[in-house]
């Protein structure tokens, strides 16, 4: 994707979250795939770890996981906490013109 592509997918999102009150509930609705997908690679590789008998391995990285995932929530609360301050200061009207553009 060239950079204008990218700014345009941006602006887009931007629009279609703008009437939207997005709260932590609304964040696990759009990135719950992604999500999931890292935490079933990491839960495996626990399993690996664990298997071949690497127990603090194994821990370690099941702690890594769990802080991972307190991290992403707590990355979304604030997401959603400032998303009120940031829609202000935003400019929606070049957004809107970015949105518009062609990424082709």
């Amino acid at each position: 994707m060239t950079p204008t592509s990218l700014l345009s997918a941006k602006a887009r999102a931007l629009l279609e979250r703008r009437n939207i009150t997005p709260g932590i509930a609304y964040y696990w609705r759009t990135q719950w795939r992604r999500q999931l997908l890292f935490v079933v690679i990491y839960l495996a590789m626990v399993s690996v770890l664990y298997a071949a008998h690497w127990h603090l391995a194994a821990t370690l990285m099941l702690g890594f996981v769990i802080g991972r995932t307190v991290r992403d929530i707590r990355w979304y609360q604030t997401l959603a906490r400032e998303w009120p301050s940031n829609e202000e200061m935003l400019d929606w009207q070049k957004i809107e013109r970015l949105a518009a553009e062609d990424p082709s």
